[in-house]
């Protein structure tokens, strides 16, 4: 009987381009679910082929898939100041012991393109997009129905191709604006009760905006520069209350 995970391929395995790390890309969502926020979305993982995330986060390798991310921890060796809404003990975690195990198999963009083609994408549900090729991403929306993606290291990306199909994530009204003149659309986490600090133009996330009435799915603004909208959101997951 075969092992293979039906839900999940592996579509790309290299070395980051932030640091040379060997990492690994898997597509997950190939059967349909439902996230209240996102929808029905497929999900990709940028994930260290070494370790597991949470081992890769104390010993501060995660550089290779989150770059020089702000929300990641401030004490090394540890989770601690740690601000990224994704808990890595769960989706992550459990995506690369599936991976790890053999039962997640690496397949071509192509061999699946009917599996996704009605599909959307998120772009980097862990890990930042710029880590990997940037034709790794074009393949992959070119065959589905659209997609979101965010990077926290917009300000090194001077390549069009990225700021064409992914959002700056930002955190402060001085990178927003930096990030904006620099033709980026961008995605503004804000702390709670300082909604205000919203850079002027962004709208706010219709998913919270609506309680979750409208998903990521639905909505789509979240496609970079080429198409959609600058947008903000309050900081939330368990780390919010690290948000600096």
């Amino acid at each position: 009987m075969s092992r293979r995970n039906k839900n999940s391929v592996e579509i790309w395995r290299g070395k980051s381009l932030l640091t040379g790390d060997p990492i690994v890309v898997l597509l997950t969502g190939l059967r349909r679910s439902n996230n209240r926020k996102t929808g029905a979305m497929l999900q990709t993982y940028i994930l260290h082929r070494d370790q597991d995330p949470i081992e890769t986060i104390r010993q501060g390798r995660d550089d290779a898939i989150c770059g020089s991310c702000p929300l990641r921890a401030q004490v090394p060796g540890t989770l601690k100041g740690r601000a990224c809404y994704v808990n890595v003990g769960l989706g992550p975690l459990s995506v690369w012991r599936s991976w790890k195990s053999g039962t997640i198999e690496p397949s071509s963009i192509t061999e699946i393109k009917t599996r996704i083609q009605d599909r959307k994408v998120r772009i980097g549900t862990y890990g930042d997009p710029a880590a990997v090729p940037a034709r790794v991403w074009t393949a992959l929306i070119r065959h589905t129905a659209g997609h979101t993606g965010y990077t926290h290291q917009w300000y090194l990306l001077g390549d069009q191709e990225y700021r064409s199909f992914l959002h700056a994530s930002i955190e402060s009204p001085q990178a927003a604006l930096s990030a904006r003149s620099r033709g980026w659309k961008i995605f503004q986490v804000v702390r709670e009760g300082e909604e205000s600090e919203a850079l002027y133009g962004t709208l706010e996330c219709a998913s919270q905006k609506t309680a979750g009435k409208i998903t990521c799915e639905r909505c789509g603004l979240c496609q970079g520069s080429n198409q959609g909208a600058s947008v903000w959101i309050t900081a939330h997951g368990s780390g919010k209350k690290n948000l600096k």
